[in-house]
C-alpha cells in the first residue's frame, strides 16, 4: 500500500469515533458454575461423541414430579397381577441403591451401574431410594430423573413407589427383565429348545 492510498483510507475513517470501554456490555463471570441444564447438555453431547460411554440414560424430557407424588409405570404387556405384586412389595427385594446426598450426574451413573449389576446377578426386583426431594431445588429433582431413567432403561419392566413400610414415595421398587442366563436356565428346566 502506498502512502497516498493509506492517507485516503485514513480520510475515509476520520469521522468514526473510538468505542469507550465504559460502553462495553458486561460479560459473564468466568468462574461461574454452569447451570444444571448446561451440564446436562454437555453430558448428552459428550455421550453421543464418546463411544466408550454406553450409558444412554438422558437428561432430555425429564418431567418434574411433586415430592409426594406416587410413581407407577409398566411396559405394555406386563400382566396386571405382576404389577399389583410389585406395588404391594410382595416380591423379594434382592438389592437396593440409596441416592441420598447424590448429585443428578452421580445418580445417573449409579442407577446405570446398579441395574447392570442387578441383571448380572439375576436380581428380578430391586429398590432405589431417591428421597422425596422436598428440600431440593428444584423439588423432587432426583425422584424426577430416576423415574425418567427407569422408563428409558431397556432392562426395566415396571416400577412403582414402595409401600410405606419400605420407603413410601421416597423409594421406588423396580421389576427387571430376566437375564439371558435366567431364560436359558428356565428353558433347560422345562426341556425347551433355545431360540
Amino acid at each position: 500500500m502506498t502512502n497516498e492510498s493509506f492517507d485516503e483510507l485514513l480520510d475515509e475513517f476520520s469521522d468514526i469515533d473510538r468505542i469507550s470501554t465504559a460502553e462495553k456490555a458486561p460479560t459473564q463471570q468466568a468462574n461461574r458454575r454452569p447451570s444444571l441444564a448446561q451440564r446436562q447438555s454437555r453430558l448428552n453431547a459428550e455421550g453421543t461423541r464418546l463411544s466408550k460411554d454406553t450409558n444412554y440414560l438422558s437428561y432430555a424430557g425429564v418431567v418434574t414430579l411433586e415430592p409426594e407424588q406416587e410413581l407407577e409405570w409398566k411396559l405394555s404387556g406386563v400382566q396386571p397381577e405382576v404389577f399389583r405384586e410389585l406395588q404391594s412389595g410382595s416380591y423379594d427385594i434382592r438389592d437396593q441403591l440409596d441416592l441420598h446426598h447424590k448429585t443428578v450426574d452421580e445418580a445417573r451413573k449409579l442407577v446405570w451401574n446398579f441395574i447392570g449389576t442387578s441383571m448380572k446377578n439375576d436380581f428380578r426386583c430391586v429398590r432405589i431410594i431417591h428421597g422425596t426431594g422436598k428440600l431440593s431445588d428444584p423439588p423432587a429433582q432426583l425422584k424426577s430423573h430416576v423415574a425418567h431413567w427407569l422408563q428409558e432403561h431397556k432392562h426395566v419392566l415396571a416400577y412403582a413407589s414402595a409401600p410405606k413400610h419400605m420407603g413410601g414415595v421416597g423409594a421406588v421398587l423396580v421389576k427387571l427383565r430376566k437375564s439371558h442366563r435366567a431364560k436359558e436356565t428356565n428353558r433347560e428346566n422345562f426341556g425347551l429348545k433355545s431360540g
